[in-house]
């Protein structure tokens, strides 16, 4: 029996991050968009049958607000009180979209947010077609939607060589939004920087790394202290 689906099934996202992708992907019409559509509805179908318990989660790839792909499975999935949700979003359209899709809300267990940036200067520059003003709204929106649901709200970030110096900023904006969780992962290597080695501040050859190390050495030291007021993950 399956209990947990993850679903990758469109790669379309308003954003075009430079440590994802090399360009703007999305899917609105052909190929891409026909075969999304109909596996959504597979999905759908499937969990029309099923009885026990699944959690499904979206964003796998594609960011589940944008994407017309996953709005369409969102809308026809059905309620069933045996199903819930989590999601990974870059919020940009959650304050816009969350409200059509209430029966999603109303069983979403976890939101997880991407965000590379804790600064208008560098969440611009990573985050690719993002708006520093819009995504702090959706935020607050969200804290809202958190208080009045209860969902698990947690922040992401990629740490890479320019945005590691705004990890203890992040781990502050986190908190200043309600969340439950601060994520700090390690930039990922898919195939679309021209000099990954540039970016990647978790190599001892890079020449911050020791900057990087050091900073790094004392947030996880405060957060096994609880001294941030937010739980911090970090690897």
């Amino acid at each position: 029996q399956i209990f947990q689906l993850r679903l990758a099934i469109d790669d379309s996202c308003n954003l075009r991050c430079p440590s994802c992708r090399k360009g703007l992907i999305f899917h609105k019409q052909g190929k891409a968009y026909d075969l999304g559509i109909r596996l959504a509805g597979r999905v759908n179908q499937w969990l029309e049958e099923v009885r026990h318990p699944v959690r499904v989660h979206l964003g796998s790839d594609g960011d589940p607000f944008a994407s017309h792909v996953y709005r369409h499975f969102m809308a026809n999935t059905p309620v069933r009180s045996t199903i819930e949700y989590s999601i990974l979003t870059n919020a940009l359209m959650f304050e816009d979209f969350h409200g059509r899709v209430p029966h999603i809300m109303s069983a979403l267990r976890t939101l997880g947010v991407s965000i590379d940036g804790a600064s208008r200067h560098t969440y611009e520059r990573l985050r690719l077609g993002g708006s520093w003003d819009k995504v702090n709204r959706n935020l607050e929106c969200i804290a809202a939607s958190k208080r009045s649901l209860g969902f698990l709200f947690n922040l992401h970030f990629v740490i890479q060589e320019g945005n590691f110096h705004e990890m203890e900023a992040i781990i502050e904006l986190g908190r200043a939004h309600g969340a439950d969780k601060v994520i700090l992962t390690k930039v990922e290597d898919w195939n679309v920087l021209r000099d990954f080695a540039a970016v990647n501040v978790f190599d001892p050859a890079h020449p911050r790394h020791q900057e990087f190390q050091q900073m790094h050495e004392m947030i996880k030291q405060k957060s096994r202290s609880s001294l941030y007021g937010v739980q911090v993950e970090t690897v």
